[in-house]
């Protein structure tokens, strides 16, 4: 055994090409569960978590409770498991694990269909780690959200869906998976109709081929349609029949958030800067440009990203976080343009033009780097929290967030309220600065005023920004029972007023 390791450890075996790769991607997956678990349960629920815990009150069954949501019931699964398997519905890293984990698995997924497409190691490197460490992915992959479970299910049925369109065996199987697979990540939100265009035109691809015969072809699609429906109808008919039924707020919902007028660039600007402060859109920007050069070998995910921005930018009046929608498809176009130019030019015979080549392969590394530490900045690193306070990346100084208008998933926020809620009786009542829906997760007491027992909670920060300048008229002549402080900076104060 000394000895195998030994040969093993020699530079010959360390620096050999499959040793190497093995390394790398061992990095780059080790990089990536970081960013999902480290520091995973640090924060309290945050704003929509709170609705996605399968939480039935006794005059609802569960039916009722799933055919009201805004969304499918995936999401409610993935939080019930860990509910039941804990038994306690405020651990919160046990109920974000299982989204965390998607979140991971889907990474893994991405570097398959990379590499099945391009048979690039380093080209599915670059992806993922990029696609890992943006922003977006990094904040939902942190939150109990279907964000994560669309993700993962869409990429399923897409690399199933390249299996059909390459592979000359169990064409039927992977039909069935590609199809199946789609139909759960439409259970877990609508936001699954963004991957039809890449699906789409993979599907197209696989019925153009001509070693195929047209039996073989048929069944294949009957198996893509079966098996999509067979998850989604049990589901989706009754939902429909609920939806338009004359007291559901669903509607009402919807015809809020989608519109024909769309929404303004400078919104969807706004929120993406948020997650992502620096250096990113450049990347993003340059990268499609570049893309745009290998059309022959980008151009299913130059149509996805236009698609998927288009609809968002012209049927969302309230886009919001949706945008992610769109930014996974820019950031897989926009790093395979920087691979896809190294590799033109790294392949020229001319010496200058591979020089050219290794400048823009460490360039991409670097901006890697950056971006790496930025999102290890504003999202694991809680001291200060963002975008609550202020905060530096390198030189880089990011503003704290003052816009009631943007969401803030995924980010850091703790203010004790699993502390609070023991000083709080049950029987009395409290009213505080933050969401009350928000507070009332943990606060046993129920909200209101009383003249009997009545507590105010004043968050120095709150999650919700609407309630950033409220100041509660007496507090200052009320007593204070309890200050939470984080960092060495008072976050929380609780007075007992009554």
């Amino acid at each position: 055994m000394k000895n195998k390791l030994k040969r093993f450890l020699t530079k010959e075996n360390i620096l050999n090409r499959k040793n190497f790769i093995f390394l790398s991607i061992f990095i780059l997956f080790f990089g990536v569960a970081f960013f999902r678990f480290q520091n995973l349960g640090y924060s309290e629920f945050q704003d929509d978590e709170k609705k996605a815990r399968f939480l039935i009150s006794p005059e609802s069954s569960w039916q009722d409770f799933l055919l009201s949501q805004r969304k499918g019931p995936l999401q409610f699964i993935f939080t019930l498991a860990p509910i039941l398997i804990t038994k306690d519905p405020l651990n919160e890293f046990s109920i974000r694990f299982p989204f965390a984990l998607s979140s991971f698995l889907a990474s893994v997924v991405l570097y398959l269909i990379i590499f099945k497409l391009t048979k690039s190691h380093l080209a599915s490197f670059f992806v993922v780690g990029f696609f890992s460490i943006n922003g977006f992915v990094v904040g939902f992959g942190r939150i109990a959200q279907y964000q994560n479970l669309n993700i993962l299910f869409s990429f399923l049925a897409i690399l199933f869906t390249i299996y059909l369109t390459k592979n000359n065996t169990k064409i039927i199987l992977y039909s069935i998976l590609a199809g199946g697979f789609y139909g759960i990540s439409f259970l877990a939100h609508w936001d699954a109709v963004y991957y039809a265009p890449i699906l789409l035109y993979l599907g197209i691809c696989f019925l153009r081929r001509k070693d195929l015969n047209h039996k073989i072809k048929i069944k294949a699609v009957f198996g893509v349609l079966v098996s999509f429906m067979i998850f989604l109808l049990p589901f989706l008919i009754p939902y429909l029949q609920n939806l338009t039924s004359t007291q559901n707020s669903n509607l009402t919902y919807l015809n809020s958030r989608v519109g024909v007028e769309g929404s303004e660039i400078s919104r969807h600007y706004e929120i993406f800067k948020l997650y992502n402060p620096f250096v990113t859109e450049y990347f993003l920007i340059v990268g499609f440009v570049i893309s745009v050069f290998f059309f022959r070998k980008t151009f299913m995910f130059i149509s996805w990203s236009i698609l998927s921005f288009l609809a968002i930018k012209f049927f969302m009046t309230t886009p919001k976080t949706h945008i992610y929608n769109y930014l996974i498809p820019l950031t897989i176009t926009s790093t395979l343009g920087f691979y896809f130019l190294y590799e033109m030019l790294i392949k020229n015979s001319k010496k200058f033009l591979k020089i050219i080549g290794v400048i823009i392969l460490l360039s991409t590394f670097l901006t890697l780097s950056f971006l790496t530490f930025q999102s290890y900045t504003i999202f694991i690193d809680t001291n200060p929290e963002y975008p609550w306070n202020a905060k530096k990346v390198l030189w880089f100084k990011a503003p704290e967030v003052v816009s009631n208008e943007v969401i803030t998933f995924g980010f850091p926020y703790k203010r004790g309220y699993k502390e609070i809620s023991k000083i709080i009786p049950e029987n009395c009542k409290f009213q505080s600065n933050e969401n009350k829906s928000m507070m009332q997760i943990y606060i046993k007491g129920d909200w209101g005023n009383s003249r009997d027992c009545f507590y105010y909670i004043r968050v120095k920060k709150p999650f919700d920004l609407d309630g950033k300048k409220d100041v509660y008229p007496g507090l200052k002549d009320s007593k204070k029972v309890y200050e939470y402080t984080n960092f060495k900076e008072t976050q929380t104060q609780v007075y007992k007023l009554k």
